[in-house]
Formats: C-alpha cells, sequence, structure tokens
C-alpha cells in the first residue's frame, strides 16, 4: 500500500525491508516529461474549472442582484471577464500546441501526430 503511494506520488518503491529506490516515475530523470506534461495538464485543468466557477458566481450574483444597477453591472463585469480569461487560456493553448507541433512535441490531451 504505502510502495503504490509514494510510487505514484514521488516514483518511489517501497520493499519488503523498507528500503526506497527511485523508478521512472513523477521525479526521476527518465519521468521529467511525464511530470512536465502533468503539471501541465493539471494547471490549464485548474484555469478552467476556476474560468467557470468564476462564471457560475457571476451568474449567481445577477440572480440575487434583483435589479440593482450596481450589482447587475458588477456581475456582467465579472461573467464577461472570466470568459476574457477561458478565451485567452484556450487561445494561448491553441498557440502553444501549434508551436510546439512545428517542433514536432506533443501538447498534453493531444494525439500523437505520428
Amino acid at each position: 500500500m504505502m510502495g503504490s503511494i509514494l510510487t505514484r506520488a514521488f516514483g518511489y518503491t517501497v520493499d519488503v525491508i523498507g528500503t526506497v529506490g527511485p523508478t521512472a516515475g513523477f521525479l526521476s530523470p527518465s519521468g521529467g516529461d511525464a511530470a512536465v506534461r502533468g503539471l501541465f495538464t493539471a494547471a490549464i485543468s485548474l484555469i478552467i474549472v476556476v474560468g467557470v466557477g468564476m462564471i457560475i458566481y457571476g451568474g449567481y450574483k445577477f440572480i440575487m442582484s434583483r435589479g440593482d444597477p450596481r450589482e447587475l453591472q458588477s456581475a456582467q463585469q465579472l461573467i464577461i471577464n472570466a470568459i476574457i480569461g477561458l478565451i485567452v487560456v484556450l487561445a494561448a493553448f491553441a498557440i502553444a500546441g501549434f508551436i510546439l507541433g512545428v517542433f514536432d512535441v506533443d501538447l498534453p490531451g493531444t494525439l500523437p501526430t505520428t
């Protein structure tokens, strides 16, 4: 149990007598590419979740404003800013994918080109 947790989290295994040794996992030299891909995928996913959450929160503020012009304006601005932020993040992902595609490097979440 502990060995599988360490393998998934840090790239180390624990044998029966308790010695720790590196494997080809997250922090090992041979797993560096996978580590960067995993961090990149997690960062993009987190940004998208936060953006969608901000849109939902803006919708909640819009509904709860009850016609107050200042609150309506604040909610609309929050929704617009969240949408712009998501567009910028997705555009950056697309641009990075195009540039890395020129150099034949696959982004996380994309199909291999070869």
